[in-house]
């Protein structure tokens, strides 16, 4: 029995995760994915910070904020394929819940543009 609880107990918490937690396979540069996330979110009024990271195997992390400015919504981050594929693994990681279906949308987007 309490191998059943605890088992439930992992698979809520992992379907939360991937709720929260996406990551989309697509196949362009790094710059054209920001650009196409950027023009993408900007009729919602969010500002993107793109910047270089230091993380090994991430090429691009840019922190997405609010209309204001003042808080932010999210982050998106750019890696190489595990393989020698040009495809590029793009994630999000920290959206609240308001933002998220605009992220995940504005995401698919891309994905779909660059198929």
């Amino acid at each position: 029995m309490i191998k059943i609880i605890f088992i439930s107990i992992i698979g809520v918490v992992c379907l939360a995760a991937a709720r929260y937690s996406p990551v989309t396979v697509v196949n362009a540069h790094p710059s054209a994915i920001a650009r196409c996330l950027a023009d993408n979110l900007s009729p919602y009024g969010y500002i993107l910070d793109l910047h270089e990271t230091d993380i090994p195997g991430i090429n691009k992390e840019f922190t997405v904020y609010y209309r204001n400015g003042a808080y932010i919504a999210g982050t998106f981050w750019i890696a190489n394929s595990m393989t020698i594929a040009s495809e590029r693994i793009v994630g999000m990681n920290g959206v609240s819940k308001q933002a998220y279906p605009i992220f995940n949308k504005s995401l698919q987007q891309c994905a779909t543009a660059y198929q």
